[in-house]
C-alpha cells in the first residue's frame, strides 16, 4: 500500500477454495505496523466468524490480523473473505501479506485443504 498520514486504506481479502468444497478459513495477516493501523474488519456476506481466541485477533503492535469463518453451504471457488479498514501513521509504502503457515481452509472431513 502507498498511504499519506491519515488517510484511510481498504484491503480486500479473499479465499480460493481451489475447486474443491471446503467449510471453513482461517486467514492470518501481516502488516507494516509502522506505517498502518487496523481500525476495522468487515466481513463479507453469509459469513459466520468465529471470535474465539486465536481465531479472532487483531494485534497493532506486532503487524497481525486473525480472522477465522465459516460459509454455510462450503464453496469451491474465489469468494471475498472480508474487508480490513487500515489508517495511515505516516506517509509512505508498507506491505500488508498473506501468512500462508497460521492460515487454513478445511473441507467437511476436517482436513486442510490449503497446506497439502
Amino acid at each position: 500500500v502507498n498511504v499519506k498520514e491519515g488517510e484511510i486504506a481498504k484491503v480486500t481479502v479473499s479465499i480460493d477454495a481451489q475447486n474443491e468444497q471446503n467449510y471453513t478459513f482461517k486467514s492470518s495477516l501481516k502488516f507494516s505496523n509502522d506505517l498502518l493501523s487496523f481500525k476495522d474488519w468487515q466481513w463479507s456476506d453469509k459469513w459466520m466468524p468465529i471470535s474465539i481466541g486465536e481465531y479472532d485477533l487483531v494485534d497493532n503492535l506486532q503487524g497481525k490480523i486473525v480472522k477465522t469463518g465459516g460459509y454455510p453451504g462450503g464453496i469451491s471457488g474465489q469468494k471475498v473473505f472480508g474487508t480490513i479498514t487500515f489508517v495511515a501513521k505516516k506517509s509512505g509504502k508498507g506491505i500488508v501479506s498473506f501468512d500462508g503457515n497460521n492460515s487454513f481452509i478445511l473441507n467437511a472431513d476436517n482436513e486442510d485443504t490449503l497446506n497439502k
